[in-house]
């Protein structure tokens, strides 16, 4: 699995450790789905005011929220439907999708 992290908010600072534990917990998503681990898997660690304006623009939804995600795949009856264009050419991995995590309201719940 290839994790990107970009780290748009300043409360944690992301280390060694921390990047470790979103690999595992990710590592246990695809597995308990199933799901190959051939993937690329997108997050961003942001503020509040950053998820809230996310929220509202993609949900319609004008509040800040602990987690965001944005899947790439199309999933019909519990099957994803897989295409060439959902390969990552640079890597040939599948681009899984966007993860959107607020740290401060991770932390607060």
């Amino acid at each position: 699995m290839d994790l990107n992290i970009e780290n748009e908010q300043d409360l944690l600072e992301v280390d060694e450790k921390m990047i470790v534990k979103f690999r595992e917990a990710i590592d246990l998503v695809l597995e308990a789905e199933d799901f190959f681990k051939e993937v690329q898997v997108d997050l961003y660690l942001v503020d509040p005011a950053t998820i809230q304006e996310m929220n509202r623009d993609q949900r319609q939804r004008d509040q800040v929220t602990d987690v965001l995600s944005f899947p790439m795949l199309d999933v019909l009856k519990g099957k994803a439907t897989i295409q060439d264009t959902d390969k990552n050419p640079e890597n040939g991995l599948m681009m899984l999708g966007e993860i959107v995590l607020c740290t401060e309201r991770v932390i607060e719940q």
